[in-house]
């Protein structure tokens, strides 16, 4: 059974290659350094997210993890931090210009890991996520006011921001929307297509999408199931993300958005991001990579990724 997320790894990889290759001031800030400032805070539900303060600065930056039964920060070793997710690269580059925003997933605990925790199992579903996710960025927006507020999502905080938004409360306080890797279709749609995918990929991954036609039905016949697995992940989980299709939510959302996709990407197709753009819907900006897949994978393509959000904000800030 495969119970560690590989986006997991690549994130732990390139904490590696940043600490290695970036410039000296940068490279001397791990996460003790760029997670320390954090502090936990939980809405009346018991709900948590972690904030990091930049009183310097009037604007927020909020960021939704990807899949992974990890803390959405990373996991820690012995009271130190042994790896990090996506959002040690995030604050790295937005540290400086606002403060940031880290929903926790539901059930999980700071720099914990919880592949055999029943109770995270059975909480992992894209309802319980948007939950979670919508109410804590609500307590947050509630907390303190902000000139500017852009949501960040990866992979599956990608796929879920589209619901996230419209359930919040308080949508009228967020200026825009990024969206890295995911699109329209729902996780049962991608998976069908990434099955017939020619892209290159690992065949021992190749052959178990070629499986999904089989088990979707098994999936859907046992939707409640935390003890039978797919890919990762039990079928309570798939059989939730099977039914949430974003492309339902972005129907009704006007406010600025940007889609980041890699054309090599295995994990969500650039044809679910094509049916994106086949909607027409002039508040969204498509940009796709040619040469990167679900994630960056070196130092220039995160430069890349950052550099294209950077030059889409001051659009964004001048429609409001």
């Amino acid at each position: 059974m495969l119970t560690i997320s590989w986006r997991h790894l690549i994130c732990a990889v390139l904490f590696g290659w940043m600490l290695s290759t970036l410039g000296a001031q940068e490279a001397s800030m791990g996460p003790e350094e760029v997670f320390g400032p954090y502090r936990a805070v939980q809405t009346q539900e018991e709900y948590e997210y972690y904030l990091r303060e930049n009183r310097e600065t009037p604007d927020l930056v909020i960021y939704l993890e990807g899949s992974g039964l990890q803390s959405v920060l990373g996991t820690k070793k012995e009271g130190r931090w042994a790896s990090a997710t996506f959002a040690y690269f995030l604050t790295m580059n937005f540290m400086n210009s606002a403060s940031l925003c880290v929903p926790q997933k539901p059930g999980m605990e700071l720099g914990m890991v919880h592949h055999d925790d029943a109770k995270v199992l059975h909480a992992y579903t894209a309802e319980n996520l948007l939950t979670v996710y919508a109410r804590c960025i609500d307590d947050a927006l509630e907390r303190e006011s902000y000139r500017h507020v852009i949501i960040i999502g990866g992979s599956e905080g990608g796929y879920l921001l589209p619901g996230v938004y419209q359930a919040l409360t308080h949508k009228e306080d967020v200026d825009g929307l990024v969206v890295l890797g995911a699109g329209a279709w729902n996780q049962k749609e991608s998976l069908l297509h990434l099955s017939q995918s020619p892209l290159p990929m690992e065949e021992g991954y190749r052959q178990e999408l070629r499986r999904i036609d089989e088990l979707i039905p098994q999936i859907l016949a046992q939707p409640e199931s935390i003890e039978e697995w797919y890919l990762g992940w039990p079928y309570r989980r798939w059989s939730s993300f099977f039914e949430w299709t974003p492309q339902n939510a972005l129907e009704g959302i006007e406010t600025p958005m940007l889609y980041l996709q890699g054309v090599l990407d295995i994990s969500n197709p650039m044809e679910s991001v094509k049916a994106v753009e086949a909607m027409e819907k002039k508040n969204i900006t498509v940009q796709y990579f040619p040469n990167m897949g679900h994630t960056p994978q070196n130092p220039q393509q995160m430069a890349e990724i950052f550099e294209a959000i950077d030059l889409w904000m001051p659009t964004l800030r001048e429609d409001g």
